[in-house]
């Protein structure tokens, strides 16, 4: 079941989610869209809406992703989004 299953009684067809389906494009863009979430992080701990102890956990996990990504770490599956549920779209290089 997706993220937004439990809302349905039945799955999405294939032709419907190949058509929501936007990870072949953002996986190019995971630099920047990590980028923009920890400036995003930063600005709520700037405006006292998340506590800075907080802010600076969220920026390290997203550095950690970043860096894993960037050294072949982790890659993103260009699948993932078809087959998404509770866990991450992210996954372990294969061997």
């Amino acid at each position: 079941m997706k993220l937004w299953g439990a809302r349905f009684e039945n799955e999405a067809d294939n032709i419907a989610d190949g058509f929501n389906s936007s990870i072949g494009f953002d996986r190019r863009l995971w630099k920047v869209d990590i980028e923009g979430s920890i400036a995003h992080a930063r600005m709520l701990s700037a405006r006292a809406i998340i506590p800075s102890q907080i802010c600076d956990k969220i920026v390290e996990g997203l550095n950690g992703i970043k860096n894993d990504l960037a050294n072949g770490a982790l890659e993103i599956d260009p699948k993932g989004i078809a087959a998404l549920t509770s866990s991450a779209i992210f996954s372990p290089p294969s061997s």
